[in-house]
């Protein structure tokens, strides 16, 4: 957007500088031609002051002021197309200076982005060994629980074994000791 602005104001003050070269020519015409216009006056007034004839001379004097005038009005319109054209060019310098401003922006912000996907890679690095931590706990939780319930199993047993031996239970104990010698004996 600001680029098609540059360049607009770009063309536009080139079309100034043309216009402002064509009318700068037309006064240097002009100039030239009322230089012409007087020596052409004064040869006539020497002409005139042979023949003693005062209408040619009012005519070449009505002539060269007209002359005058425009090379005047010439001079204005080119004072105003200067004023404009340095107008215009403050109007370009604000623009290369927004254009300045909006690139720093950009530089900031990009940098800025590329703190955020730093942290953001950062942060899934670190989700994803917690999660492996999380998956290593779990699998040694696992394996804590299986011991233990061997070790649980085992204790049951070595129980149910010291109640089938103790002297209070004299009852059975003769099939009891072979089911629990059987037991131990798959166990082992």
């Amino acid at each position: 957007m600001m680029e098609h602005e540059l360049e607009v104001e770009r063309r536009a003050r080139q079309a100034t500088l043309m216009r402002l070269q064509e009318l700068e020519g037309e006064v240097d015409t002009l100039q030239r031609e009322t230089r012409r216009l007087t020596f052409e006056l004064e040869a006539a007034r020497k002409v005139v002051d042979v023949f003693h004839d005062k209408t040619d001379v009012q005519d070449l004097a009505e002539h060269n002021l007209a002359l005058r005038e425009q090379v005047a009005s010439l001079k204005s319109l080119l004072k105003e197309l200067i004023s404009k054209l340095a107008a215009k060019d403050a109007q370009l310098q604000m623009l290369y200076q927004r254009c300045a401003s909006w690139e720093q922006q950009v530089i900031e912000l990009k940098f800025e982005l590329e703190a955020i996907k730093h942290e953001a890679k950062e942060q899934d690095e670190m989700a994803k060994e917690a999660q492996i931590d999380k998956r290593r706990c779990a699998r040694i939780i696992l394996d804590l629980r299986g011991e233990l319930n061997k070790q649980l199993m085992d204790l049951e047993q070595l129980h149910n074994a010291s109640l089938l031996f103790s002297p209070k239970n004299s009852r059975g104990i003769d099939m009891n000791r072979k089911s629990f010698s059987h037991h131990m004996n798959a166990a082992a």
